[in-house]
């Protein structure tokens, strides 16, 4: 695996593993509130999800400062993860169609002919297959 793909591979682990602990404590510091909306760890889920993708439908969110304060670092946190995927996809896209262009991705030769040596024998294949149709 190239170095570039572990580092990847590190980073999206690394991410997945605080938006898991961020939820939980988001979920701990909501369920025993009287006033929290939150009340399983769905809920919790579904929250930072819809905060995560920036839909933010609104049905659930934080009530107690600790909520609040998770709910600012998935809200920030947001920006920079769609930021990073975007950047992401926008550079795998261009290096398939540079590979494409450089004609890494393989050739489709029909009506094509391939002369090597180019001299006057060459020019006189060239023209007789040209002329013959």
């Amino acid at each position: 695996m190239a170095q570039n793909q572990k580092s990847n591979l590190l980073f999206f682990l690394l991410a997945i593993t605080v938006y898991v602990m961020l939820t939980f404590m988001l979920f701990y510091a909501e369920a025993g509130h009287e006033n929290s909306n939150m009340r399983s760890i769905g809920e919790a889920f579904w929250f930072t999800l819809v905060t995560l993708t920036t839909v933010g439908y609104g049905d659930f969110y934080p009530t107690t400062v600790a909520g609040k304060l998770i709910g600012v670092f998935f809200l920030l946190g947001s920006v920079g993860v769609i930021g990073y995927l975007i950047s992401q996809l926008t550079s795998q896209v261009a290096n398939y169609r540079e590979r494409k262009r450089l004609g890494y991705m393989g050739t489709n030769f029909e009506n094509h002919i391939l002369i090597i040596g180019w001299d006057n024998f060459g020019q006189q294949v060239a023209n007789e297959v040209i002329n013959s149709g």
